[in-house]
């Protein structure tokens, strides 16, 4: 699984130079370049007889593009569009000083606001962080976002700046299935996913102006450098699909533009993925770089970029320092791991496999996630999302599994007896196999006149309960009744007046009750 990184947020602008000078004016972004939509970025984006100009902007060490196509605008946001329809799609602004950064937002007469009485303070459960969402001149929405101090990301805490605007922490997409699409991007992108919040109750609704809102949030790509990608899942409002024939020139068609180090194998894994309604051609940008545009799961584009792996890493530790392996001193004796698990063989119990064949179903939302601290949630990276679609990496290799059932019995070396005596019940290691030990015989008794012919002397051996041979470690102490108890049948031999009856106990390991006498 390659590791993939969002390089910018593209949006679509009906006028490049107002739409320019709002986000610098407002925001203190950099122009970084400016120049003409070359052809072959029209055709990978489906639109091959578009025209028109683009800005590259710089906010702190992310990116914003904006495009004009002059040629074609296609159509706008709808007028009625919520924060719950699947078009939704914003960038959340990290500032310093809400105070500040939403005065400078208020100022900017081209803005208008989505939350309903200014900056709003969320829960503890939710984060805690103050946020304030808006709309552009064309209607793409933004959001102001202020972290505690306390737990603020690191990458937020170093940076020096002088404006109150940061960079941008993140690209939230509207989705109608988090688990669905948190497999997408893991199997795509090799996006994790990360801690799942339920933000709910008068806040909530007053940030996203939403009555009874109920938002189910996912973060993805937590341990990739900012901005990463948020999914959204509405459970509340009008949460309408993106419209149909939505072209690529539409301002409501927001994209990512994620660099990766392979094309080839995105498209191989999106191929696996299933995705029947994605459709891609695969291009060269800038006479260099191969490049195509995949579709998630609800409609969402994304551009993706071939990058070499050494860039990638270069730019990761440019945006967050902690990035940069020479930087890390690993301890000299940590063992060489590799970093993921997928494709290793793993040999599992029969009725685990039968989960696997048969696909548990699991209800979206069902895995009780929960917002955690950055160092916890960097430790559950690389953990696979369980959804009602997917399980990790089952759908890909299918035909390699196999279920393990009738194999022969594995007994531990010194299983447990009972003692000899017969009071109490204590564990005790023995030998694997019931015998005689030489030196210890005595010789048997013979047969009284009563003894029903045939019957041979019993053995002194056998005066004690026999050694039980198991197919696992039985805990026992004191007088603790065992669990589960189970009815024995017993067939009694013609014994002696005042000889001990035997009983032979056995377990066959054939199942949950398999235990016989």
């Amino acid at each position: 699984m390659q590791a993939a990184t969002i390089d910018r947020v593209t949006l679509i602008v009906s006028e490049l130079d107002q739409a320019e000078d709002d986000y610098v004016t407002t925001f203190g972004c950099v122009v970084e370049r400016r120049d003409a939509i070359e052809p072959s970025l029209t055709s990978v984006l489906g639109i091959p007889e578009a025209s028109g100009r683009r800005s590259l902007l710089r906010l702190g060490r992310e990116r914003i593009e904006l495009l004009e196509f002059t040629n074609s605008l296609g159509r706008p946001y709808p007028a009625d569009s919520t924060s719950t329809d699947i078009w939704f799609q914003h960038m959340a602004i990290v500032v310093t000083d809400m105070n500040d950064g939403h005065q400078r937002v208020a100022a900017q007469q081209r803005f208008t606001p989505i939350s309903r009485n200014g900056p709003v303070r969320l829960p503890a459960d939710s984060g805690g962080v103050t946020a304030f969402k808006f709309r552009d001149h064309d209607g793409h929405p933004l959001e102001l976002i202020a972290f505690p101090a306390a737990t603020a990301p690191r990458e937020w805490r170093n940076r020096n700046d002088a404006s109150p605007f940061l960079g941008i922490d993140h690209t939230a997409i509207v989705v109608r299935d988090s688990g669905i699409s948190s497999g997408f991007f893991r199997s795509v992108f090799g996006f994790c996913a990360g801690p799942r919040i339920e933000n709910r109750g008068p806040a909530q609704a007053e940030l996203d102006d939403v009555d009874d809102v109920h938002v189910s949030v996912t973060q993805l790509a937590i341990d990739r450098p900012a901005p990463r990608l948020e999914l959204l899942r509405y459970h509340v409002g009008t949460r309408r699909p993106i419209r149909p024939g939505t072209a690529s020139n539409d301002i409501a068609a927001t994209h990512s533009a994620v660099e990766v180090a392979s094309l080839d194998a995105t498209l191989a894994a999106l191929t696996r993925f299933s995705m029947p309604s994605t459709r891609y051609d695969r291009m060269t940008l800038h006479e260099e770089t191969p490049a195509a545009l995949v579709t998630g799961p609800d409609g969402h584009r994304f551009l993706v970029e071939e990058r070499d792996p050494a860039r990638l890493v270069s730019i990761a530790a440019s945006k967050d320092p902690s990035q940069d392996p020479s930087a890390r001193a690993e301890p000299r004796h940590k063992a060489a791991l590799p970093e993921r698990l997928h494709g290793t063989p793993v040999v599992v119990l029969a009725h685990i496999g039968d989960c696997l064949t048969g696909r548990y179903a699991i209800e979206d939302g069902k895995a009780g996630q929960c917002r955690a601290s950055a160092s916890a949630t960097s430790e559950a990276c690389d953990l696979d999302p369980l959804d009602s679609r997917s399980l990790p990496h089952v759908s890909e290799h299918r035909q390699q599994l196999v279920t393990i059932s009738g194999e022969p019995e594995i007994r531990p070396a010194k299983p447990v007896r009972l003692p000899r005596n017969g009071r109490g019940l204590v564990g005790q290691q023995v030998q694997a196999h019931s015998r005689r030990r030489p030196g210890r015989q005595r010789p048997g008794h013979p047969a009284s006149a009563d003894q029903p012919p045939g019957r041979q002397a019993q053995h002194s051996e056998r005066a004690r309960v026999p050694e039980a041979v198991h197919s696992g470690i039985v805990a026992v102490t004191g007088r603790r009744p065992v669990p589960r108890p189970v009815a024995l049948p017993m067939t009694a031999r013609p014994r002696r007046e005042g000889q001990p009856l035997l009983i032979h106990l056995s377990w066959n390991g054939s199942g949950r009750d398999g235990m016989k006498a």
